[in-house]
């Protein structure tokens, strides 16, 4: 199961708990589009985006960074995806 932290302009952001790579970094879903954005930086690291999306999704990316790795490190100790989201939307205020 994946932590679903929040959606924005018809994008959704997730994490995969089940990934073993150590790159903080979040995945968008909008439409038939799929990007994954390095959470400190912003770059795209796989797929793409509508160059406005793009940057609507680096802008709620580094609006909520801190919160973004909070939830990243949570779920490289597996901790409970529904925990991850919880946890990320009380930090963030968007519950």
């Amino acid at each position: 199961m994946s932590p679903r932290l929040g959606q924005f302009n018809n994008m959704l952001f997730f994490l995969y708990s089940h990934e073993e790579h150590r790159r903080p970094h979040v995945h968008v879903r909008a439409g038939e589009y799929r990007v994954t954005l390095d959470i400190d930086t912003g770059r795209v690291l796989a797929g793409s985006l509508p160059p406005p999306m793009l940057r609507q999704a680096r802008r709620w990316v580094r609006w909520r960074r801190q919160a973004l790795l909070d939830a990243f490190a949570a779920a490289l100790r597996h901790d409970d995806p529904s925990q991850i989201a919880a946890q990320f939307k009380e930090a963030t205020g968007e519950g």
